[in-house]
């Protein structure tokens, strides 16, 4: 389940645009610093960096770049929220 969903005909400017991401934070009543994004494009990461989130990335046809605010990993089975929790906190001290 989802608190929130942010289209990209729901904001001005879609992905690459910080847009989307801002949106949903403000929707959580959260800074997008709060937020980790999980991603598997390249314009996705893009847009949830610059918006200001830590991202996880997910591998897709297109691989997407490695930042310092970026993490990769080969798949989502079984990470679970403890799990998101390590890697959010992990990209945190990066930014500190």
């Amino acid at each position: 389940y989802f608190t929130a969903s942010v289209c990209g005909d729901e904001v001005a400017h879609g992905k690459p645009a910080p847009d989307p991401y801002r949106r949903a934070a403000a929707l959580l009543d959260l800074e997008p610093g709060r937020c980790l994004a999980i991603e598997d494009s390249v314009t996705g990461a893009l847009s949830a960096e610059d918006a200001g989130c830590p991202v996880l990335v997910v591998p897709n046809d297109v691989e997407v770049p490695v930042t310092a605010r970026r993490r990769h990993i080969r798949s989502l089975s079984g990470v679970d929220v403890s799990r998101l929790r390590e890697i959010y906190t992990e990209l945190q001290s990066v930014s500190d």
